[in-house]
């Protein structure tokens, strides 16, 4: 009796409201003539760009996007990504002189 009176008020109660779906994720395509250089996203490593010719997902909205490599100065720069876009982005790097 007790199952049947819990299932009956399982039945009765109000559906659980729908949650809104995630944003669609961007993609971010960095390229630089350097493929060991570091890719950065929002002050976080993200990986060798020479690994990640498909690009990076990312939220949509702006990113801090840094390319790093020892020999060059890094480069800096601001993205922004709309929802579902995949965004390719050429970065020149010069070397640094010792």
């Amino acid at each position: 009796m007790r199952l049947v009176s819990l299932l009956l008020v399982a039945a009765c109660a109000p559906p659980a409201p729908a949650r809104a779906p995630a944003p669609a994720r961007a993609v971010l395509v960095v390229r630089a003539p350097v493929a060991d250089a570091m890719l950065w996203v929002d002050e976080k490593p993200v990986g060798e760009l020479g690994a990640l010719p498909g690009g990076v997902a990312l939220a949509p909205g702006e990113h801090r996007v840094e390319v790093r490599h020892d020999r060059y100065h890094t480069r800096y720069l601001l993205v922004t990504l709309a929802p579902g876009e995949k965004k390719a982005v050429d970065i020149t790097m010069a070397e640094e002189l010792w």
